[in-house]
C-alpha cells in the first residue's frame, strides 16, 4: 500500500470513528430522555392511583357484602 492510499484509508477510519462517537452521544442522550420520561410516567401513575383511591374512599359506601353473613 502506498502512502497516499494509507492516508486515505486512515482518514476514512477517522471519519467512521468520529461518526460512531457522535451517534453514541446521541443514543446516550436519547436513553437519558427515555429514563426521565419513565420517571415522569411513574409519578403520574402514582398520582392517578392516589387520586382514584381518594375518590373511591369518598364515593364507596361502607356496607357489608353478601358473603359476610356466610361465616
Amino acid at each position: 500500500m502506498n502512502e497516499r492510499a494509507a492516508k486515505s484509508s486512515l482518514q476514512d477510519l477517522e471519519n467512521k470513528y468520529n461518526k460512531a462517537i457522535e451517534r453514541n452521544a446521541i443514543l446516550e442522550n436519547e436513553i437519558e430522555e427515555k429514563n426521565q420520561l419513565i420517571v415522569q410516567v411513574q409519578i403520574l401513575k402514582d398520582e392517578l392511583r392516589g387520586s382514584n383511591n381518594w375518590e373511591g374512599a369518598e364515593k364507596t359506601p361502607k356496607t357489608k357484602t353478601k358473603n359476610a353473613n356466610l361465616f
